[in-house]
């Protein structure tokens, strides 16, 4: 699978085994990938922001449980109003996040020649430092870690 991503990201470098997938540059070399990534949230965000409906976690609405991504609406919110300490708090991978996003969403509209750069520079920084892979078992380890938090003070 990353052979054929970077493959058609603009064939930077070699192969490489998980966890260096190149998410991000995926993303960017795929506006069809990358542009429903930025608008979804960006929707989303709006609709939050103007107290309108929006769509809910699955996990979090059928279970009442949280997802690793829960409170990641509400810690942007607080990120773009330069409240840094309040989001982090609600949810440490929020500036990670955010940036990741706004990386994208100038990538999807970069020209196609400067963005193929972009991408092949940006598939080299990923296998060099597993940077999305690293993050993604973060991610997920701070998620089951506050499902155990969450069952304790259930539990007591």
């Amino acid at each position: 699978m990353a052979q054929a991503a970077v493959r058609a990201s603009g064939e930077c470098g070699t192969a490489a085994v998980f966890p260096a997938i190149p998410i991000v540059p995926l993303l960017i070399g795929h506006r069809e990938l990358g542009l429903p990534t930025v608008v979804a949230p960006l929707v989303h965000m709006v609709l939050s922001v103007l107290g309108l409906p929006s769509w809910q976690c699955p996990l979090r609405a059928t279970t009442g449980l949280w997802c690793p991504g829960c409170g990641l609406t509400g810690a942007i919110r607080c990120l773009v109003g330069g409240e840094w300490g309040a989001a982090v708090r609600m949810h440490p991978f929020a500036p990670l996040f955010l940036a990741a996003w706004v990386v994208v969403g100038l990538g999807c509209v970069l020209p196609g020649g400067v963005r193929r750069v972009v991408v092949c520079w940006l598939t080299g920084f990923e296998r060099r430092t597993r940077l999305s892979g690293l993050v993604l078992l973060a991610f997920v380890a701070h998620g089951v870690a506050r499902l155990v938090v969450q069952a304790l003070a259930a539990v007591s």
